[in-house]
């Protein structure tokens, strides 16, 4: 059975102690192995496997319900075999509301392509008329940001080498492996203060600083697994808002892979 150990409040950084307790009980032994999942809501669920389907290409890995209200789907997008770094989840809320990015949300997630992908990727979104733009280069990486139909913010990221076998790869009529979503490549964190969350995701989860750049830094597990990086950037927006008061969720694995530990 999984058992979710410890949650962070993202506005404020902060760990309630009981919940900090375990955390470090179960992770200080051995770093996290990565992202497992991150999730997030969407409005219509047709619309939503549509565009994650057959626009990007993943895989529908599970449809199933939301277990504190069953008249709510949750959708599970993936690759072939429904692997931890790229499992990307959504419940569904109708009628829907618009939400706002800001304080305390994962504010943009980050998919890896191939190198010399993006080509591709910039004509697919085009032809489905998905406004895209170039990625900031703020550490160095090429890539497209684009958003889904719910205004969830996504980017491309190339990645040269990526740490996947073949057989992990879902592929469709229109995109094969050299094209395919691979994995998830980053997540973004929006915190109010940053020095408080810090001290967890380097003490407590293993991430290391490797580059800062005014209020954002970069962190990277040093193993070199998948989904291995985590941007982070203070910020003085005003708390973000979902269909449901809170923002997509990040859960990070641990050994045994029952053990997971998540942020929102």
């Amino acid at each position: 059975m999984v058992k979710k150990l410890g949650r962070v409040d993202l506005a404020s950084g902060k760990l309630d102690k009981n919940r900090l307790y375990f955390v470090l009980r179960y992770s200080m032994s051995q770093p996290t192995l990565g992202i497992h999942h991150l999730t997030a809501i969407a409005s219509d669920p047709q619309i939503t496997i549509d565009f994650y389907t057959r626009i990007l290409g993943l895989r529908l890995v599970k449809k199933t319900v939301n277990q504190d209200d069953v008249q709510t789907y949750h959708l599970f997008f993936g690759d072939r075999t429904g692997e931890p770094g790229m499992d990307l989840t959504f419940f569904t809320f109708q009628p829907s509301f618009p939400g706002r990015r800001g304080s305390g949300q994962v504010t943009t997630i980050s998919l890896a392509v191939p190198g010399g992908s993006l080509p591709f990727w910039e004509e697919r979104l085009s032809k489905n008329h998905i406004k895209y733009e170039p990625m900031s280069p703020v550490w160095g990486a090429v890539g497209i940001v684009f958003y889904d139909q719910d205004d969830q913010r996504f980017e491309l990221v190339e990645v040269a080498d990526l740490p996947m076998v073949d057989t992990q790869v879902w592929t469709t009529a229109e995109i094969d492996q050299t094209r395919a979503i691979r994995s998830f490549d980053s997540a973004r964190l929006s915190v109010d203060r940053l020095e408080l969350l810090e001290p967890i995701l380097t003490q407590v989860l293993g991430y290391e600083l490797v580059d800062q750049k005014g209020t954002a830094r970069l962190y990277k597990l040093p193993q070199g697994q998948r989904a291995a990086y985590l941007e982070v950037e203070a910020s003085a927006a005003l708390r973000g808002l979902d269909q449901r008061e809170r923002g997509p969720c990040i859960t990070w694995l641990f050994e045994p892979v029952s053990r997971l530990v998540y942020l929102h």
